[in-house]
């Protein structure tokens, strides 16, 4: 056994050094930057809902403010932040596995792939942290809780609200599976008497766990009103709602939601439908032969869902085969004699949950919804394992080990393509096998990218610094730029740091807050300007046009 946790020890140390290795490589100058800029702008001074009317990641900004002041108190600047980004999520994952890894000691060997399946995987190999890869981390943690725990104390339940409640500033949707869990606790009620409740069915222990999130929302109440009125807040909502990009129609989104799984998985989601079907029908020689061959057609779907995915497709390739080992595990869990009813309803359920909340909170659909699936897959593994070990005894020397060698296989197939992904895949960024270049300044900083792109990074620059704009002025980036935001250091004149379209609420914003109104206006990438967004509206309030390197600014007549 020794000899065994050492290989795992190696395996685990191999991985996270691969995963180190790769943060040094490929920048992405929109979304991963965007989370930083909402933790920077939180630091610079705005307040949560009330000035910045975008809703995804600033509700988290505030978690993740302690680890960007500590950056900032021996940097005194944004260069690297990106950097620093990725190695603490790296860190957040790798603390998260080994959590996982010895709290699921009664799974044995399938813990190993349980675990490893979630520490390769994260969402469009975007690797830092933001509400997408915190919400993960935080859903498999309570369901590790909550699925080991004995004792069921209070400081524990207390600790699996505080995590209940950072999933929810993270996918905020994902309020639904607390009051559902609080819904089915109150239906469990007539039932106490007759039957002994699981722990997870007490009013007890839903109690505990809503303690330990009313803290965590009484401290964010608190962070949000201490720069702004309920009136500011209030204001800020309608308009935080009202983004086209994120809010819509209910009716869209949950038809999308089924469609497209449908769409992309739909051989797993026909096979594991007959499992479903065929494992609970009544034993009889003839189902058990429909059973094997149910069993081996779970396995060629997971393997056709992996290679057409996984190998033939370009198509965002790591959030899709985060998928195959949930349906595998479920299609194998229904052909099992005896199937563990707490795997099912404990952990598979509300993963599956969670993929919808992540749905209702998304504007990437299926990619999202996909890399959220890795938790549902990791408790796919539990339950093979669990399965396995209950029905080994009925099965043969011969056909177990068949069974064990092709559900092996699949999982080495998955972890090996989530392997060569994490390293390889890059999301609107320059491949890492062009990545020569290092970059020794800005956001990006101590980052490897293209020859072509550090040039039109570094030409980005210098053309910001041609605006000699200064530092405690308002200044506003119309384009998809929020690393310029981290550049200038200055403070933000814009509701967001996301793109600002042609129906903005730029006018509006500045009528609640006109100390925000820019300085300078700024949108690189542009060389027409006809075509920039809000152009007539500066032009008309006395701001003067100016031609940079590689855009066009604005500047306000002081």
């Amino acid at each position: 056994m020794e000899k065994k946790q050492r290989l795992v020890w190696l395996g685990f140390v191999l991985c996270m050094l691969i995963l180190i290795w790769r943060c040094f490589y490929s920048v992405n100058y929109a979304d991963e930057p965007y989370c930083i800029s909402s933790v920077w702008r939180f630091y610079k001074g705005d307040a949560l809902l009330a000035q910045d009317w975008f809703p995804a990641q600033q509700l988290i900004a505030w978690i993740f403010s302690p680890l960007y002041w500590l950056f900032r108190v021996f940097s005194g600047s944004n260069d690297g932040i990106m950097l620093v980004f990725r190695l603490t999520y790296v860190a957040f994952q790798g603390v998260v596995s080994v959590f996982v890894y010895y709290r699921l000691k009664k799974y044995q060997y399938f813990r190993i792939p349980a675990v490893m399946l979630y520490l390769l995987s994260t969402q469009n190999n975007m690797l830092t942290l933001n509400y997408n890869t915190l919400g993960i981390g935080c859903i498999l943690l309570i369901l590790t809780i909550l699925i080991t725990e004995e004792k069921f104390a209070p400081p524990t339940l207390i600790g699996v609200g505080v995590l209940t409640a950072v999933m929810v500033l993270s996918q905020p949707y994902a309020i639904l599976m607390f009051l559902l869990w609080g819904a089915a606790v109150i239906v469990a009620v007539p039932f106490k008497k007759k039957y002994q409740l699981h722990p997870l069915l007490k009013f007890r222990t839903f109690f505990f766990v809503g303690i330990g999130a009313f803290v965590v929302l009484v401290a964010f109440v608190t962070v949000v009103l201490m720069r702004a009125d309920i009136t500011e807040v209030l204001n800020g909502f309608q308009y935080l709602m009202s983004d086209p990009e994120h809010q819509m129609d209910l009716h869209y989104k949950v038809t999308k939601y089924f469609e497209r799984f449908y769409r992309y998985y739909q051989y797993q989601i026909i096979v594991a439908g007959v499992c479903l079907v065929v494992g609970f029908l009544k034993n009889h020689r003839v189902v058990q032969y429909m059973k094997v061959m149910s069993f081996l057609l779970a396995i060629m779907a997971a393997i056709h869902t992996l290679i057409s995915h996984g190998w033939l497709s370009d198509y965002v390739p790591i959030d899709f085969i985060c998928v195959p080992m949930m349906f595998l595990g479920i299609s194998i869990w229904a052909l099992g004699k005896k199937k563990n009813i707490l795997l099912f309803f404990g952990w598979m359920i509300p993963a599956l949950i969670y993929t919808f909340c992540v749905q209702l909170t998304t504007n990437t659909g299926i990619l999202a919804v996909s890399s959220a699936c890795i938790v549902a897959s990791a408790g796919g593994v539990l339950m093979i394992g669990e399965t396995f070990k209950e029905s080994k005894e009925e099965l043969s020397k011969s056909v177990s080990q068949m069974i064990l060698f092709m559900v092996i296989a699949v999982l080495l197939l998955q972890g090996a393509l989530l392997l060569y992904h994490r390293i390889c895949y890059t999301w609107w960024s320059s491949p890492v096998s062009e990545c020569t270049e290092q970059l020794e300044s800005g956001p990006a900083k101590g980052i490897y990218t293209s020859p072509e792109d550090a040039k039109w990074y570094y030409d980005t620059l210098e053309a910001v610094d041609s605006l000699q704009a200064e530092t405690d002025e308002p200044i506003l980036f119309l384009d998809l730029a929020p690393w310029l935001y981290l550049y200038t250091d200055a403070p933000v004149a814009a509701y967001s740091m996301w793109t600002i379209g042609e129906d903005n609420f730029l006018e509006e914003y500045y009528e609640c807050y006109p100390e925000k109104e820019p300085a300078v206006v700024c949108w690189m990438g542009i060389e027409n300007p006809e075509e920039a967004v809000a152009m007539q509206y500066f032009l008309e309030n006395g701001y003067e046009f100016t031609e940079i390197d590689g855009g066009i600014a604005l500047r306000k007549n002081k």
